[in-house]
């Protein structure tokens, strides 16, 4: 499978190098990021932490477990990471996201998009970097820093 691609120069919210090396990016924040990096290359959308459990080969309880030592909630990275995932997928399947998420009840759709800054009414994906910085599920810069780093790590490329 083609790895999609991602660029890594604008995220997250346009970080500097030196803004990154300020960043501290502990073991917790390696460990989220790479869960949420498990998601973005599948070929079908995931939508319960158990199907993701499933998808990484570990417990529910692990991924809570991981996600609450990164400070944040495994619904809130599942969905960030199922966003994230339609967006770095973009050249290879169709937007809007409507027709590629396993959602079908329009008012959860709408807010899941609110929550991840993203207009449902847009004809066109939003950068990875600009949804970094105007998404809500995840906050943390730290995270956000490690998950760039992992993807930058993992061979994952600039596209624009």
């Amino acid at each position: 499978m083609r790895r999609p691609t991602f660029p890594i120069q604008s995220a997250p919210a346009a970080v500097s190098e030196v803004e990154r090396a300020s960043v501290h990016v502990g073991p917790a924040s390696h460990r989220w990021a790479a869960m949420v990096a498990g998601v973005l290359g599948l070929d079908r959308d995931i939508r319960t932490v158990e199907e993701w459990a499933r998808v990484l080969g570990m417990s529910p309880a692990a991924i809570k477990c991981r996600c609450g030592n990164a400070g944040v909630s495994a619904k809130d990275t599942l969905d960030f990471a199922r966003l994230l995932r339609v967006i770095v997928r973009r050249e290879t399947e169709h937007w809007p996201p409507r027709d590629v998420l396993d959602i079908v009840d329009p008012r959860t759709l709408r807010r899941l998009f609110e929550r991840g800054g993203i207009s449902l009414s847009s004809d066109r994906a939003p950068r990875p970097g600009d949804f970094l910085t105007t998404q809500r599920l995840v906050t943390s810069r730290a995270l956000l820093t490690g998950l760039t780093s992992h993807l930058c790590g993992a061979g994952w490329t600039d596209s624009r």
